[in-house]
């Protein structure tokens, strides 16, 4: 599948991980872990699963890194079109709320930053 120009999907289901994508462009390729989350409490912390941790460590392993993209409801919109995007280490330990809330972005901006990432 393509997306946008020239980067390309493909859902991953090995390692028994769910709502993961990888994104590949020019030979490079990163992974999105895609979830949902609250902005409630004075800390965010992704509900990763062990599957999940072991499967970025199998990535760390093969030096591939794999995000955690957090969809959060937008209070004026009441839509999840707010987006947190997080590194593995980030989403495993956490980050605090007001540090989130500064680095909430629009889905455009996400797909913005997956691509930077990707060049």
């Amino acid at each position: 599948m393509h997306v946008e120009k020239d980067i390309q999907t493909q859902n991953e289901n090995e390692f028994a991980v769910k709502n993961v994508t990888q994104y590949r462009l020019n030979g490079r390729q990163i992974y999105v872990k895609h979830m949902f989350g609250e902005l409630k409490g004075q800390y965010i912390k992704p509900k990763l699963s062990s599957d999940d941790i072991n499967f970025f460590r199998i990535l760390d392993g093969l030096s591939t890194r794999c995000y955690v993209m957090v969809y959060f409801k937008n209070s004026m919109t009441k839509s999840y079109d707010q987006v947190l995007f997080l590194d593995d280490f980030e989403a495993i330990q956490g980050i605090s709320e007001s540090e989130a809330s500064g680095r909430l972005v629009s889905l455009p901006q996400a797909a913005d930053i997956i691509r930077t990432i990707l060049t």
